[in-house]
């Protein structure tokens, strides 16, 4: 993610790193899992909140920007694993089961 050295600001992204502990403190102490995913959701909106700042996509709706953000804002083989990863695929199926 080369486009966090470019910000002025480190706020949103020092709160998702907050939010992205928060999570992992919610699953090492068997917190819920609509506590953790809520802390993930959290930590996910600042970071997309802090690339629409970035690139002035003010104007772009949430899932517009959101496919923006993974197409342009990571390399090639970064996105590969991230489409590709566990995590995405769980996301995708639980969210299909619903």
């Amino acid at each position: 993610m080369s486009w966090i050295t470019a910000l002025e600001s480190s706020g949103h992204i020092t709160e998702a790193v907050s939010h992205f502990n928060q999570a992992i403190g919610g699953l090492e102490t068997g917190g819920s899992r609509v506590e953790v995913s809520r802390y993930l959701f959290d930590a996910l909106n600042k970071i997309q909140t802090e690339w629409r700042m970035l690139h002035n996509q003010h104007a772009l709706g949430e899932v517009k920007a959101f496919q923006t953000m993974i197409l342009e804002g990571l390399d090639t083989e970064d996105r590969i694993k991230f489409l590709e990863s566990d995590e995405i695929r769980n996301l995708v199926f639980s969210s299909l089961r619903s």
